[in-house]
């Protein structure tokens, strides 16, 4: 049985809008969600439902928190994302990877070179409101990523030592004006505070380590 995705992005876009308080149509839309998970829970195996109740249990815990005033996101349709993407069929382990990053969990993704990794933030970062954070020390990893999806017309921008001065500032200008919905960095940036000070204009939703095995590197 395929991964639940779209019932999980169901959910969080039934939270997301819920905002401030869940009227009764919204605690419906949540609750008929939940009911559609707990019938495909049952079908699967002992690990993907250990892995779908991690996935569920911050959404749930979000509802609680909308009953107090908290602020839920807001979660676009997966469909036309992935269209924008290229995308016309997820790969395996992409589906798990994207529900926990939409339904804000964390996640450690470990797939072999080429498998799609990037689509597992990709996709959270375009479907939900917010800033994602990408680090990587690999600066044509940078650029292949933010070059691809920049063509795409998607809001993007990326901040490393091989740009001019006049390139980066304009990348802060827009991270700055919250424009941006993916921001790739290496990780010296952290150390500037024109950086700093741009990232803490924006809501950041997703902080994310790409080719995390870089990090022995780093100390």
């Amino acid at each position: 049985m395929n991964w639940p995705l779209e019932e999980v992005v169901r959910l969080a876009a039934a939270v997301g809008l819920a905002e401030r308080d869940l009227n009764d149509q919204q605690l419906a839309e949540v609750e008929e969600a939940l009911e559609a998970l707990r019938a495909q829970f049952r079908a699967l195996d002992v690990p993907g439902r250990a892995a779908l109740a991690k996935v569920v249990a911050p959404l749930r815990r979000r509802v609680d928190q909308l009953g107090s005033g908290a602020v839920g996101p807001t979660v676009a349709p997966l469909g036309p994302v992935l269209n924008r993407l290229g995308v016309a069929a997820l790969r395996p382990g992409q589906d798990r990877a994207i529900a926990a990053a939409v339904a804000g969990a964390d996640g450690l993704v470990v797939m072999p070179t080429g498998s799609g990794k990037s689509l597992c933030y990709q996709v959270p970062a375009l479907a939900v409101d917010g800033l994602t954070v990408v680090v990587s020390p690999l600066v044509a990893l940078i650029a292949d990523q933010h070059d691809r999806l920049q063509a795409l017309g998607l809001p993007v921008a990326k901040l490393v030592g091989t740009q001019s001065m006049e390139e980066s500032r304009a990348a802060l200008d827009r991270l700055r004006s919250g424009s941006v919905r993916i921001v790739f960095c290496a990780p010296e940036r952290f150390r500037q505070a024109a950086f700093m000070d741009a990232l803490r204009a924006n809501r950041v939703d997703r902080f994310v380590v790409d080719e995390a095995h870089c990090l022995s590197e780093w100390g």
